[in-house]
């Protein structure tokens, strides 16, 4: 089973290296735009998030945005589900709140099982179709589970920094990414987990974008994890707490088949409710 697995990732590396992903790119995103028409230009924050097969973790995200991030920013969201009746919902959702919705090609070449590459896969796709052109001071990259619960404004720490992030070995999880955009100008991009590195989705930016970083010379985002009183499985019953004041709350769609991930998530959008008040 490791063989065949480790035979797959090298397969579905093969096969992305051959894909002419990238043959268009589509600036405009509609609606987001006209909430940036009092912002001077470029003076805004590309926020962008993968979505998979859970809807009711998308209003919340964009709920708690709308009340907490406090840099303009022009929201995308970008839909992985293969739940045909989930992405409906979505959709549904995003027209609510007057954001873009983008249904992302199908990965029919990515093995069962590989969702760090498709995530990953999902990640390039967006930045170079939607976000690298998009004329954005700042990128910001979100797991579809992840909420800020205080105010943040991303403006403080990129002013003294090119990333801030949460950093996983030698690169940013792509799940609470900012960047830059002057400093990634004519560089490459890569969020696909790597075999030979041995890294998850994002580990592929580790010699592109982190090459040689002196950590300790960053502001870095801390992750404090907490379970629900009496339980101690995250995936199941818990969460992160991150220091920048957001909070992920890990296996929001349940790929893992946890039997109670309803109520933790219940849990949490009490605790979200809370939050938004």
């Amino acid at each position: 089973m490791v063989i065949r697995s480790i035979i797959d990732r090298i397969k579905a590396e093969w096969i992305y290296s051959k894909l002419a992903f990238y043959t268009k790119t589509i600036y405009g995103r509609g609606c987001n735009d006209a909430k940036l028409a009092d912002t001077p230009k470029c003076d805004f924050c590309d926020l962008a998030v993968v979505t998979f097969n859970n809807s009711k973790v998308v209003d919340y995200q964009i709920r708690c945005l709308n009340r907490y991030f406090k840099f303009p920013f022009r929201f995308t969201v970008f839909d992985n589900s293969t739940n045909e009746n989930i992405a409906a919902e979505i959709n549904e959702i995003c027209k609510k709140h007057e954001i873009v919705y983008i249904k992302l090609p199908k990965q029919n070449f990515i093995p069962k099982g590989m969702g760090s590459y498709s995530h990953g896969i999902a990640c390039n796709y967006l930045f170079e179709k939607y976000i690298r052109q998009g004329g954005a001071k700042y990128f910001g990259l979100l797991d579809h589970d992840i909420f800020p619960v205080k105010d943040f404004d991303i403006s403080e720490y990129l002013e003294e920094q090119f990333f801030y992030g949460v950093k996983h070995r030698f690169y940013i999880w792509p799940g609470l990414f900012f960047i830059r955009m002057d400093a990634i100008k004519d560089k490459k991009i890569d969020f696909r987990p790597s075999l030979h590195l041995h890294g998850d989705t994002g580990a592929c930016n580790g010699p592109l974008l982190f090459k040689n970083i002196k950590w300790e010379d960053y502001i870095l985002i801390g992750d404090e994890k907490r379970c629900f009183e009496g339980y101690d499985d995250i995936f199941e019953y818990g969460y992160s707490y991150f220091t920048c004041g957001w909070i992920h709350c890990w296996n929001a769609s349940n790929y893992m088949g946890k039997k109670n991930i309803d109520f933790k998530m219940n849990m949490i959008y009490e605790m979200l409710e809370e939050k938004l008040r």
